[in-house]
């Protein structure tokens, strides 16, 4: 899937009281840069909200990062679809029950990935 926003493109932003699947939101990365991300699902960790997100042209999912770096949701003039909110949802909790398989890996490196090792037959 291509970037649904050019890098470097001017959007607006606007704070809502939830996000779903599928929003594209703002993110403040811990460097300071802004970056505009799918949301993929909003979980809680040790008493910590956290948002896993991931670029549309990407294979892998960030690394989850706390609900408080999201900045607000890109202003669009079309919905969401319904099946989009829906495939990015069934994404992010695929990678949180791998997650929860083999322990916190996306908590420390961003990856995704099972080892071929530790996939059940």
């Amino acid at each position: 899937m291509g970037p649904a926003i050019n890098t470097e493109a001017a959007v607006q932003v606007i704070q809502k009281r939830a996000y779903l699947p599928g929003d594209v939101v703002v993110i403040r990365r811990g460097d300071g840069i802004l970056v505009s991300h799918r949301l993929l699902v909003v979980y809680r960790k040790n008493r910590i909200w956290k948002a896993l997100t991931k670029a549309d042209r990407h294979r892998r999912a960030d690394a989850a990062t706390p609900i408080n770096n999201i900045l607000g949701c890109v202003k669009s003039e079309s919905a969401v679809p319904i099946s989009l909110r829906c495939r990015s949802l069934v994404v992010g909790l695929g990678i949180l029950c791998r997650q929860f398989l083999k322990g916190s890996r996306v908590e420390r490196d961003g990856s995704n990935q099972i080892p071929k090792s530790r996939i059940l037959k």
